[in-house]
């Protein structure tokens, strides 16, 4: 079965980048885009795509606006919406104002988070997609195991319990007051180091696995804050089998989503996705953590259910910015209020770092802008076209890579 999709935004380039990763994540989506709200409204109607991902801001009218006249045509009100915005103030704003928004991205998003989005509201507009992502089952079973209820941003229990265990062989053992997590990240990488990290943040303990130095999953052995979220309901039938599920990860931390395949509940590349998907959202955690312990176990063979899982980034800083990206406004809690006057500088190795990762449009902005030197937060912000929140985020990326400094004005 196929589907059309509707990508709506005025940026050429994240236009490209929406039909590139989609097309590639799916051979059934067809890809349609228009540059503002108009073009895009006349779009949907001539076609009726099956999901519409709307930018907030154009230069003819905002995304509420869009929505609004969608609404109005009998043909277009029911076509579910993803609404995109670096502004959460936007999405908050809109989303409970219209039934037809299932979804939100905050800019930037990874291409992993776009397609798992996509996918999820897919399957939930009225069970049409169910077919292409689940098997050996009927309808009402798919609707009762697999219907989407929300997309993660931040995973947070209110309290586990439980601490760091002791390990057989400890590589490290740290914390973050006094030891860099970008740090660990890379000597894991340089020492090519199979084994898992146990980061234990306030509310929850994680636990990292790498192979040969580099990320292959994150899971949790608290089912309650890895599973938090996630796109699954069950009926009070299934309700004996998902315990079951979440008892073995609880033991083991093997994923509940890689139980379901392995029971032939998902597809493995539906599987693959939404354990990558919940588990980065997980570490995206540890960036922000305050006195947080952390240690590397050295394992000589991965747990059986990692046996034929390989790496998924190249780099411990790829891995690392990836996660960065998932951070959000609870970043400017490590910045002080005056903070926008100071002035981000590349470290010593900063600039030849930043050569070896891959870039979004907003953090070559801005690090372009940072080459010219003696920028000020504000400065740097206003020449990039964003606002000071985002300008905010990305510095909290590139100071947790150790790319940049960040002075402060003099008084």
């Amino acid at each position: 079965m196929s589907y059309t999709i509707l990508a709506i935004d005025d940026s050429p380039t994240l236009r490209k980048f929406i039909t590139k990763h989609l097309v590639a994540y799916s051979a059934q989506y067809e890809v349609l885009t228009a540059a503002d709200g108009t073009e895009g409204i006349a779009l949907a109607s001539e076609r009726e795509p099956d999901l519409i991902l709307l930018d907030f801001n154009f230069p003819d009218m905002n995304g509420e606006d869009v929505c609004i006249i969608l609404k109005e045509n009998p043909v277009t009100a029911d076509i579910p919406i993803i609404l995109m915005s670096s502004s959460t103030p936007d999405i908050t704003r809109t989303e409970g104002k219209f039934s037809s928004i299932k979804r939100s991205l905050i800019k930037p998003f990874s291409p992993q988070l776009l397609s798992a989005a996509v996918s999820f509201v897919l399957q939930s507009d009225d069970g049409k997609s169910t077919k292409s992502t689940t098997k050996n089952l009927t309808p009402a079973q798919v609707k009762q195991i697999l219907q989407p209820e929300s997309l993660p941003t931040m995973m947070i229990p209110k309290k586990i319990k439980g601490s760091v265990t002791a390990p057989i062989e400890l590589a490290f053992k740290a914390n973050t007051s006094y030891f860099p997590l970008i740090l660990a990240l890379r000597g894991i990488a340089t020492k090519k180091h199979s084994g898992v990290l146990r980061f234990q943040h306030p509310n929850v303990l994680m636990e990292i696995y790498f192979k040969s130095g580099l990320f292959v999953v994150a899971t949790s052995r608290n089912p309650t804050a890895y599973f938090k979220d996630a796109p699954v309901s069950v009926s009070e039938e299934e309700k004996p089998l998902l315990e079951e599920l979440k008892l073995k990860q609880s033991e083991t931390g093997h994923p509940v989503f890689m139980q379901m395949e392995e029971r032939g509940i998902l597809f493995p590349e539906n599987a693959a996705q939404m354990t990558y998907q919940y588990g980065v959202f997980m570490f995206a955690l540890a960036w922000t953590a305050q006195d947080s312990d952390f240690e590397f176990e050295k394992l000589n063979e991965l747990p059986h259910f990692l046996h034929k899982s390989e790496p998924l980034f190249n780099s411990a800083d790829s891995f690392a910015l990836e996660s960065l990206r998932l951070v959000g406004a609870e970043c400017l809690a490590t910045f002080d209020t005056n903070s926008a006057t100071g002035t981000p500088a590349y470290t010593s190795s900063g600039y030849k770092r930043i050569q070896n990762i891959s870039l979004n449009e907003e953090e070559i902005s801005f690090a372009n802008q940072v080459i010219l030197g003696g920028q000020s937060l504000n400065t740097i912000a206003t020449a990039s076209g964003m606002d000071i929140g985002m300008a905010h985020r990305i510095l909290f990326r590139f100071l947790n890579l150790e790319i940049f400094d960040y002075w402060p004005a003099a008084e």
